[in-house]
């Protein structure tokens, strides 16, 4: 019998993701982010954002969002699942007056200039998927890592 591997959700994720039967979670307070995997906390870190939450990072919230990048950077595995697409953030389909290329601009600015892998991930169902996908492959990548 296999044990499941535990995704850690941070207690302050105001709706959590629903994972697939393959894992458990348990709900933490992480110093960092909304996601990571137990065993792992020191090693990977994934910040979740909806289409508002994000939009709304890259205007009045801006300075709050680019300190939260740069704590997820001093990770190992950051990554940031944001859930929307490139067309919607690129046409403007979102409540909020912000530019489109400002959006679309500091999408790609967070990426480049932290180096942090950014996924769109269509909705919370893509983004439950990525997440899930994502900590599990850090998880299995550093079993056989502390193995060697």
């Amino acid at each position: 019998m296999s044990v499941r591997p535990v995704i850690l959700v941070d207690s302050r994720e105001q709706r959590a993701l629903k994972f697939s039967p393959a894992v458990e979670t348990e709900l933490v307070t992480l110093p960092v982010g909304d996601y990571s995997v137990k065993g792992y906390t020191d090693a990977i870190v994934v910040e979740r954002k909806s289409l508002s939450d994000y939009v709304a990072c890259c205007t009045h919230e801006r300075e709050r969002f680019e300190e939260q990048i740069q704590r997820l950077a001093t990770f190992q595995h950051p990554a940031l699942v944001i859930e929307t697409d490139w067309a919607t953030l690129s046409c403007g389909a979102y409540r909020s007056r912000a530019h489109p290329r400002s959006v679309t601009g500091t999408l790609l600015a967070m990426a480049h200039d932290f180096r942090l892998p950014t996924y769109l991930a269509g909705d919370a169902a893509g983004a439950a998927e990525v997440v899930e996908r994502l900590l599990l492959r850090v998880a299995r990548d550093g079993v056989a890592e502390r193995a060697a």
